[in-house]
Formats: structure tokens, sequence, C-alpha cells
């Protein structure tokens, strides 16, 4: 509503008017000039106050003395992770390939790169394809790997005919991928570990000339993974020196004991074992009991 009654006051300039009579193209340094001016005068019109980007904003009505009831989850809700433990899962994740499934001991020597991937990012399984889509399915053009290597704009339309890709193409929105589906979806916030290890193989395979099946590929990189999760790999190395890997906020104990005083009932759910979320939690909240917190805690639920 800012915008709009900052654009009625705008000043009363007949460059529309200007517009149409010069539209043939003997006319366009005429036309890149009124572009110019109104440009201007609309940009010297909008002064828009940014907005705190601290604060948090919803787009309903929330009244908060209403809401008696908070549950809250452990992984990226009360506690969140350090970059050293992606790097943790794709080193522990690497070992495996290679102990396990006799993978090139050269890729020890490949560093874990934090900034080549983020989630959201989709993994086409059967050509080995890492891409961007949008949220109407199409592939964003230029965001498209393979291994390291960029995928040119005209191997797409090769490959897919178009840069829609078709919804019998896609898993679901957790990442879940049966049989018939082509394109994984890595969404959760240890992505990255999972997709920098594929990207990394894939390129050390291409540069060694090593032939491989991209399906096969996937399934052992993500195997090695969950398997670094499953068995509480992550579990140990986490509590074995919380410091490193979780980040310490500043006010989750606050929140916490502020929804308590104020007669609000809470409860944890998660999916980690008592002895992994016992460590996590007395590190951040400085409470030796911090069970004294939540009116309800519910470990290896099994969401």
């Amino acid at each position: 509503f800012r915008l709009f009654n900052q654009m009625r006051r705008l000043p009363k300039v007949n460059l529309f008017k200007k517009l149409e009579k010069t539209r043939s193209l003997s006319n366009l340094p005429q036309m890149q000039e009124d572009y110019n001016t109104l440009k201007q005068n609309i940009n010297s019109s909008f002064k828009i106050k940014l907005q705190d980007p601290h604060s948090v904003y919803a787009n309903t009505m929330v009244n908060l003395s209403e809401v008696h009831v908070y549950g809250l989850d452990y992984d990226y809700t009360l506690v969140r992770y350090t970059p050293a433990l992606i790097e943790e899962i794709y080193n522990n994740s690497k070992q495996i390939l290679i102990k396990k499934l006799n993978y090139p001991i050269g890729l020890l020597g490949i560093p874990f790169d934090i900034k080549f991937s983020s989630r959201g990012l989709h993994y086409d399984i059967v050509e080995g394809i890492l891409m961007k889509i949008d949220g109407t399915h199409r592939i964003q053009l230029g965001t498209a790997y393979i291994g390291r290597k960029p995928v040119k704009d005209e191997d797409i339309f090769r490959i897919y005919g178009s840069t829609h890709i078709p919804i019998s193409f896609m898993n679901d929105t957790y990442g879940n991928a049966p049989r018939h589906k082509r394109l994984v979806h890595f969404i959760d916030n240890f992505s990255s570990a999972e997709i920098n290890l594929l990207t990394d193989v894939a390129e050390y395979f291409l540069q060694h000339g090593i032939r491989y099946d991209p399906v096969n590929l996937y399934t052992d990189v993500h195997d090695a993974v969950r398997e670094v999760h499953v068995k509480h790999q992550l579990h140990d190395a986490i509590i074995s020196n919380v410091e490193k890997f979780i980040e310490k906020p500043s006010r989750i104990t606050l929140l916490l004991e502020r929804l308590k005083n104020a007669g609000k009932k809470t409860f944890l759910v998660t999916n980690s074992p008592f002895y992994f979320i016992d460590a996590g939690l007395k590190y951040i909240t400085g409470y030796m009991n911090w069970r004294e917190l939540f009116d309800l805690i519910i470990i290896d639920a099994g969401k």
C-alpha cells in the first residue's frame, strides 16, 4: 500500500503519450531518453525504508497469547551446526567408499569445497547431472554440472528436449526417490556433503578416464552418507567435540525460560537418541538438567 500511495504522488508526466508517438525505429534515441526520464522520476519518488533483517514477519496475524503449546525439533531448530559438520560427513562418507567399495584412494586428495553447492538442488540419477530447477519445474540454464564441469545449454536441450522437467521425473519434497524417479531433490541441511561427494567422485573419474555408471555412483554415495548417519558415526563425532560442530546460540535459553515462565507447555520431538541430544542441549542451554525446560520429551521418534 505504501508503494501504491507513492506511485499516486508521482509527478504528472506525459511520457507515456510521448512514447506512443516515438515507437518507430528511427526514434530509438528519443525513446531511450524518455525512458531514462521516466525511470529517474520513479526512482526519485520511491523512498522505501529497509526493514529490520533480524525481525520475524508473518503473512497472517498470529496472536501468540492464544498459543498454549510449543513443539520443537532438535536438529536445525534448537541446534544449529557449523560448516565443519558437513565436512565431517563428506570425509567419513568418502572413507566408506574407499575402504568398503574399493573406490580410488586418490579421492582423499580432493578437499571439501563448501561454496560449491547448497540445499535445494536436483540431481539426475540417470545422466549424472546436478542442476537448479525452479518452482515451475524448469532447469535454470547455466546451473547444470557433470562433475565440476558446466553442461552446455545445447546439451540440456538435447538430453531433455526443453528446459521443462516432467513431474513424473521428480521425487517428493523430502528427497525420497522411488526407483522410477530420475531426479533427487537435495532438500535438507546436510545435503551439501552428498552433493559435493557425488560431483567430486564424478570429476575424478572423468579426469582419470575411468568409466562409471551414474546410477551406481549415486547409489554408492547415497548409501555411504546414509551409513554415516544410521551407524551414529556422526553422533559420536559431535558429542566428542561439541564446540567444533555446534553453534552456541545466545538467546535459546532465554526463549525457553520465557515460555516456561509464561505458563506455556513445551515439548521436544526428535529422531535422535537421548545420549546425543543430552550432550548438545547441556552445551547450548547451560543447564545440566535441561529437561526442566520441557514438559514432554520424545526421543527416537522415527518421524
